[in-house]
Formats: C-alpha cells, sequence, structure tokens
C-alpha cells in the first residue's frame, strides 16, 4: 500500500491511499503509485534526487535555516498517538541534524498549533513547532496526513532565510502509522518516522522527487525509514555545507512554502 504526496497537481483521495505533505497532494491508486504526468522540471528533479522547495516554487534562490544558529523546535503531542511519538520526533530531528548538519535544540511540549497564515514567530526563541491536529481546526490538512513548510525572507540574490517553521500532522491518521522507523505492517502505509522525517524535510526547504529511493518521494510506503543518496544531497544544500548567512536584514516580504491556494485539494 502507497500513500501519495503530490504537489501542484489536485486529485480526488480514496480511501485505500493517503495524501500528506508540503502542498500536497491529492491521491492515486495504490495500483498506480507512478503518474504519467511527469513534467520537465520532474524529470530534471528524478535526474538528481533531490528538489528544493523555494525553486520549486519559482524563486531563484535557496531559502533555508541558518546553520550558525540553532533551530529551536517544541512538540504538540495533545492530538497524537501518545504511545513513542515524542520519543519517534526526537529520534527523527536527530537524523537530521546528522544528515544536514543543522542543530537543534528541543525546548518541550507546547499547545501551540502553528498558523500557517501569519509570517508572526512563535513566543520566546522557537522556530520550529511540530503538531498534531484536526483539519477542523486547520483546514489545509483536509484529505492531507501531513503539512510540512515555513516562512522565509530573501536576504540576498542566491539565498533566503527560514524565519519560522511547522510540521502539521492530520490526527485523523494517527493511528495509520504505527511507531518507528522500521517498514511497518505488511499492506500498510509505512510507519511514523518515515512520516516525521518527509514532513521535517520540508520544514528544511526541500520538496517532492520522483526518485521512489528518496524519502521526500511523493509517496509513503512499506520501507525503512532512512535517507536516501539524494535526501542527503538535497539536505546539504540547505544544512550546515551550506554556509552561515550573514545578512540580517530581509529586502523581500515574507515568503510562505507550498501555498495553499495552489495546492489545495480540489476533488
Amino acid at each position: 500500500m502507497t500513500v501519495e504526496l503530490r504537489a501542484r497537481r489536485a486529485t480526488v483521495a480514496i480511501p485505500a491511499v493517503l495524501a500528506l505533505s508540503a502542498g500536497l497532494l491529492g491521491a492515486a491508486s495504490a495500483d498506480d503509485p507512478q503518474d504519467s504526468e511527469v513534467s520537465a522540471s520532474a524529470n530534471a528533479r528524478k535526474s538528481k534526487g533531490y528538489n528544493i522547495l523555494s525553486k520549486d516554487e519559482g524563486y531563484p534562490y535557496i531559502a533555508r535555516w541558518n546553520p550558525c544558529q540553532k533551530i529551536h523546535y517544541k512538540i504538540n503531542a495533545r492530538k497524537s498517538p501518545r504511545a513513542g511519538f515524542v520519543k519517534d520526533t526526537l529520534k527523527a530531528v536527530k537524523r537530521l541534524h546528522r544528515a544536514s548538519g543543522l542543530r537543534f535544540t528541543y525546548q518541550g511540549r507546547t499547545k501551540t498549533v502553528p498558523n500557517i497564515h501569519s509570517p508572526k514567530r512563535y513566543k520566546g526563541k522557537t522556530d520550529l513547532v511540530i503538531a498534531w491536529t484536526t483539519p477542523k481546526k486547520r483546514q489545509v490538512l483536509k484529505n492531507l496526513g501531513g503539512w510540512g513548510g515555513g516562512y522565509w525572507w530573501r536576504v540576498s540574490k542566491r539565498t533566503g532565510k527560514f524565519t519560522k517553521g511547522w510540521v502539521l500532522l492530520n490526527s485523523k491518521y494517527r493511528y495509520k502509522y504505527p511507531k518507528g522507523f522500521g517498514k511497518g505492517p505488511r499492506g500498510g502505509y509505512g510507519t511514523r518516522g518515515q512520516l516525521l522525517m518527509h514532513e521535517l524535510g520540508h520544514s528544511m526547504g526541500l520538496a517532492h522527487v520522483e526518485r521512489r529511493s528518496e524519502i521526500m518521494f511523493h509517496y509513503t510506503y512499506r520501507r525503512k525509514a532512512k535517507w536516501g543518496n539524494g535526501d542527503r544531497k538535497g539536505l546539504r544544500k540547505v544544512g550546515q555545507p551550506a554556509g552561515c548567512i550573514r545578512s540580517k536584514a530581509p529586502n523581500s516580504a515574507p515568503v510562505r512554502s507550498a501555498n495553499p491556494h495552489e495546492y489545495a485539494d480540489q476533488g
């Protein structure tokens, strides 16, 4: 069984297939995991194994977090499956750190559900919130399993700087994903670890790719949750190897990733 993560094209969801992600999305038959409509940009993504979110959305620069500053994050587990969720989240962030070089500081629990319609920063030093919530609370999750992204400012010709990030997970599907980072049960969607790694990838500045071997592939499916070679290359592009962002003053209006006006399911 597969779960589709599609951008820039809305399709009708069907019960056996679930959509997740930064702009997602819609669904496709589990018997037809590869869609025939592959654009030129999608072919380019297939060849290199990674895709940068800001460039995928038409901007000429790479939007990323400043690797010379720690990313402070909190977890809202009020609507989560409870058993093991915080542990899985901490492990997913640790894997993200190892692959990207970005540094993270866990600040504990929160009741905050990210407001993706406002660039206003979270209270305190918090930069990123990972939260389970309902489509009623955040309509962008209607027919979606998750939504990862953030706000950035353009600070130079080649660089945008993330200032706020989020991972929203649809509590309607909280029991579809068993805990851990293994393959998961036969006929399942994969594990919670795969879901978390995928959405965290979006919140760091990665978009979908066409390679099935990557975490940022359009679908989640029964497989071990681990970064592919393309994922790692992309995370280096938005991570510590890309260097510090020196500019403090933005020279543009704030930009939100995966605008739901473009990506919301129309089915």
